[in-house]
């Protein structure tokens, strides 16, 4: 598979053609790294919303439930007390397919290729996808207008300590580049876990602003992503004593090795991973079930290392695509509970355990 361009690339691209020329009516955000796609509709946002009032010209859509006929309209009206309007669409994968669509829709997706043709248009239409289909009369409107900008996943250790050096200087933080160095090949390549880490340790660091490789081997086990696939594992086989048994080990052990952290953070901390393990779970069905992703390749469409990714999908097969979806609600719940209520941590997620583990376990492929 050939590697896309840089993103970093691709956001300087972005923004030099806002800054220099006439906006296109569409711009087209795709590839399997949503940090940066929604990056670049942030990016993109503010340069065009800079002279106009947000509240009045910005909308959002979904594009699994709203179609190209709504988004054109949308942009089609007169900005109100500015020069713009934006219409933000994401999940917008099914209207840059290039057959597989009804007569109705496929002039639907017509319409928004002519609208992407066209000179000038009051609003902006930004699409965010994980996939386009270069077959597509809209693909290739937006092609012809060097209108689409890829971003793909970071696929090597020297991505990922770049980006965490970017980020610590984002912080103010001077640090090591052995201390990156280590985090990259701990956490792999995924943004959510860097970024998450990044969080931690600043927090760790408190009115320090030097990170060294010690205080990281300190404050990051290698051995930290084992016992997480280890509660998800529990929860997979509805094994409530075993799930409460690493959840006392996880808190207790966060605690532990990471005193300078608010003893708040953890709990929040854990959630963050489960919820990244378990939208991991569905994207990996979702790649090899939905887009034939050879699970071989599975591991750098992910962005962690083989033996996580083969881990991942083991345990997704213990899951329906419904009780997924059902834990990843679940765990956004607890999070808001976590950071609006005083109910205890522990308690709120011993909830989250009894709650996975009254449903029924999946039958058939991964079940034992």
């Amino acid at each position: 598979m050939a590697r896309g361009p840089m993103p970093r690339a691709e956001l300087t691209r972005l923004r030099g053609d806002l800054e220099l020329s006439e906006p296109a009516p569409v711009l087209l955000f795709h590839g399997g790294e949503s940090f940066y796609k929604e990056h670049a509709a942030t990016l993109a946002t503010d340069l065009l919303l800079a002279d106009s009032l947000r509240d009045f010209n910005l909308d959002r859509r979904d594009g699994k439930v709203t179609d190209p006929g709504e988004w054109v309209a949308l942009a089609s009206n007169r900005p109100m007390l500015g020069k713009r309007r934006v219409i933000v669409v994401t999940a917008a994968e099914r209207w840059l397919k290039a057959g597989g669509l009804k007569t109705g829709e496929k002039a639907l997706q017509n319409q928004l290729a002519d609208f992407a043709d066209a000179e000038s248009k009051p609003g902006t239409i930004l699409l965010l996808a994980a996939t386009a289909d270069r077959r597509s009369r809209l693909w290739k409107v937006l092609q012809k207008r060097r209108c689409a900008y890829e971003f793909v996943p970071m696929q090597s250790i020297e991505e990922a300590e770049s980006f965490l050096q970017d980020r610590f200087r984002n912080e103010d933080i001077r640090v090591e580049r052995s201390a990156c160095r280590y985090l990259a090949e701990t956490l792999g390549t995924a943004i959510p876990d860097l970024i998450t880490e990044v969080r931690r340790l600043v927090l760790y660091l408190g009115d320090r602003k030097e990170l060294t490789l010690e205080d990281v081997e300190g404050q990051v086990s290698r051995t930290r992503t084992h016992t997480v696939f280890e509660f998800v594992d529990a929860l997979g086989h509805r094994d409530a004593r075993q799930a409460l048994g690493i959840l006392d080990r996880l808190l207790e052990g966060g605690i532990k090795s990471d005193r300078k952290t608010d003893v708040h953070a953890i709990p929040l901390i854990l959630v963050s991973l489960l919820h990244r393990q378990i939208r991991n779970m569905i994207l990996a069905l979702s790649l090899v079930k939905d887009h034939g992703v050879d699970p071989g390749a599975l591991a750098r469409e992910l962005g962690v290392p083989p033996f996580v990714a083969q881990k991942t999908l083991r345990q997704a097969h213990r899951f329906s695509a419904t009780q997924l979806q059902r834990t990843l609600e679940e765990l956004a719940a607890v999070d808001l509970r976590l950071k609006s209520t005083a109910l205890p941590a522990q308690a709120l997620l011993e909830g989250l355990i009894f709650q996975v583990c009254a449903e029924p376990r999946r039958r058939g492929r991964g079940t034992r």
